[in-house]
């Protein structure tokens, strides 16, 4: 689900129209799973506007993270 505001910056995310797609996801969880259930904890970020996303980026690549470019096709 897309934020209303983003999580970094505060402004209001821009939404598109109806043929327009965005997805953001920064997750971490740790823990066990087992058959009858399981246990996680972690923290992620719900959502980024595109300038923090892009800003975000610069970060990690200038950290030395490498990004991997992917292309995803509904």
């Amino acid at each position: 689900m897309i934020a209303e505001f983003c999580d970094w910056c505060g402004k209001r995310i821009a939404t598109g129209d109806m043929y327009e797609t965005r997805e953001f996801r920064i997750l971490f969880s740790v823990g066990d799973s087992f058959p009858e259930g399981g246990y996680k904890k972690g923290w992620q970020v719900e959502d980024l506007c595109d300038d923090c996303v892009a800003n975000l980026r610069t970060l990690l690549e200038d950290a030395g993270i490498k990004i991997k470019p992917i292309e995803v096709d509904w």
